[in-house]
């Protein structure tokens, strides 16, 4: 897959875009490559690290170091 030209939809201004896209995905196949899709954008923007990286911190804030032993 290819980068978009336009980033807009990764910004939370342009989630709504992608409800609408979601909610007029009919069939399981549809709503799983729409899913496939806005991970790939997630991830190449960045917001998907940045949202992991969110959730790491509130985590530990709340319970303390949990990465996993290795």
């Amino acid at each position: 897959m290819t980068a978009p030209k336009d980033w807009s939809a990764a910004t939370f201004e342009g989630a709504g875009e992608h409800q609408r896209r979601a909610a007029a995905a009919t069939s399981p196949a549809h709503r799983l490559a729409w899913l496939e899709q806005a991970l790939r954008l997630a991830e190449a923007s960045g917001a998907l690290a940045r949202v992991r990286r969110d959730r790491q911190v509130e985590c530990e804030l709340a319970w303390g170091d949990v990465t996993p032993d290795a």
